[in-house]
């Protein structure tokens, strides 16, 4: 992984030559990491005196550890998690990715990581366990085991296994949605379901939000480990809004196909796709006083009830009235809020610190496409959720938009669209971050960047007043000179 990382004196980093290197050099040490799994895994007898290797026990390692902390035998869990999402981030290969991490599964439940031993290693056998990725519900009380311990922050990593669960029934949620509408099935059998997951992600929604601080840092790792549980904190937030986002999609957007290409379960647009709701009709359903914008946990007209953790939540019309519980009005407000959160945490995550030193001057005036991934590519999914929902908002905000004499109502609009923008840009910035080692991200940062041009070219606001977004900062390159009115733009 550490290969794909371009070095900080290569004059061309996304050159093709760069680009190819990286990529050969990397698969050489994956390659090489896979052959030394299987190679520990082989019994003598089985070479030479294949009659008695059945009867010899398992095969031994004699060498020194990675790591003080991690015995040899967890060693292998980790190096296939690794692989794993070497296969997702840089090589796009889902097939493969699965193999790995099933492997990596296996070997947990054969080491028994789930029974709570207690001795010198028990930190290293929980973080062990509970960073695998799973294809068992490791909820049953048969796998119970304690969370693993942060120091600095000792609730980081309970949220952020809740905020995975959550993730997990949302996606199992859109899918079983997904399968009704495509069938012309009934959909009031997810009345309740859906009322449930959303009261649930309300709750931690609250949570994180109450945590959150949104100011970049790129502070050490120490013993106490604050800046993994900032990571781990930040990361819960994108995936709980992500979750959001899928919960709401369709009841916002009737999931309309934007993308030219097919990603993490967003259909592309194709000859039969299914059109866009008529943008009168949406315009029409856009709260024209910015006051009169819907708060989570409000729906126009009707009274709110308390859920989950004490979070008011919409109360609903009666089944037979709807097959879903939220109008699109709300679902829409839900989805925008959780897109420019996932925006705004995304820009918030820690910077890389390989040296150490805590130097927050020239942080912010590096361009994100300059520095090296600020993370593993373990949550580019939700990325592409909230560039999904902030550019079809600014889509059907442009087709929606009509002439009016009040100048309130223009102004804002024009804030509305340049928030969704900023956010669109935010995300295609992280994109852009992630892809410049991980190359199967680029197809994802293809599609935003495509989106994000739109989004500048067609602005609803005057010409002389339209934001432009700087190409050093997110790798674009947008041909708008400054000369003619156009004012460059970063996020803060």
């Amino acid at each position: 992984m550490l290969a794909l990382i371009p070095l900080p004196d290569d004059p061309d980093p996304k050159g093709e030559n760069s680009t190819w290197n990286r990529r050969i050099q990397a698969h050489k040490f994956a390659q090489a990491a896979f052959e030394a799994l299987d190679n520990e895994t082989e019994l003598v007898d089985s070479i030479i005196n294949p009659k008695d290797a059945l009867s010899n026990g398992s095969p031994r390692t004699y060498r020194a550890p990675f790591h003080q902390d991690l015995p040899l035998d967890l060693e292998s869990n980790l190096a296939l998690m690794v692989l794993s999402i070497y296969e997702y981030g840089q090589r796009g290969n889902i097939k493969k990715m699965l193999n790995r991490s099933g492997q990596s599964l296996m070997l947990a439940l054969e080491a028994k990581l789930y029974s709570p031993i207690v001795d010198q290693f028990v930190e290293a056998r929980r973080r062990v366990w509970w960073a695998t990725e799973a294809a068992i519900d490791i909820r049953d009380p048969k796998y119970s085991l304690p969370y693993p311990t942060i120091a600095a922050d000792p609730e980081a990593i309970p949220f952020f296994v809740q905020c995975q669960y959550a993730i997990l029934d949302a996606s199992k949620y859109a899918n079983d949605l997904n399968k009704l509408v495509q069938n012309g099935g009934d959909l009031s059998p997810l009345y309740m379901r859906t009322l449930d997951m959303e009261a649930r992600l309300e709750s931690l929604s609250q949570i994180a939000d109450a945590w959150f601080d949104k100011t970049p840092c790129n502070m050490p790792v120490t013993s106490s480990e604050a800046v993994v549980a900032k990571s781990l904190r930040l990361m819960g937030r994108i995936k709980i809004n992500s979750a959001r986002i899928k919960i709401h999609r369709y009841p916002a957007f009737l999931n309309t196909p934007i993308f030219s290409k097919l990603h993490c379960g967003l259909q592309p647009i194709t000859p039969n796709s299914t059109p866009a709701p008529p943008s009168s009709s949406y315009y029409n359903d856009m709260p024209h006083d910015p006051s009169s914008q819907l708060q989570p946990g409000q729906l126009s007209g009707g009274p709110a009830h308390v859920g989950t953790g004490g979070h008011p939540i919409p109360m609903p019309s009666p089944p037979g009235d709807s097959q879903l519980p939220f109008s699109a009005l709300y679902s829409t407000n839900i989805a925008r809020k959780a897109a420019l959160d996932i925006a705004e945490t995304l820009h918030a995550l820690p910077y890389p610190n390989p040296s150490g030193l805590v130097d927050p001057s020239g942080l912010l005036g590096t361009p994100l496409s300059a520095l090296p991934p600020r993370s593993m590519p373990t949550f580019m999914c939700c990325a592409l959720m909230g560039a999904y929902v902030l550019a079809i908002l600014t889509y059907k905000l442009r087709k929606g938009q009509v002439e009016s004499p009040n100048s309130e109502i223009t102004l804002a609009i024009s804030t509305y669209e340049d928030a969704l923008r900023q956010g669109l840009g935010r995300i295609l910035s992280g994109l852009e971050n992630y892809a410049s080692a991980f190359e199967a991200v680029d197809g994802m940062r293809e599609e935003v960047a495509k989106a994000f041009k739109v989004s500048l070219v067609e602005s609803l606001s005057e010409p002389n007043k339209r934001v432009n977004w700087d190409p050093y900062y997110s790798g674009l390159n947008c041909h708008f000179p400054v000369s003619q009115g156009l004012t460059p733009f970063q996020p803060q």
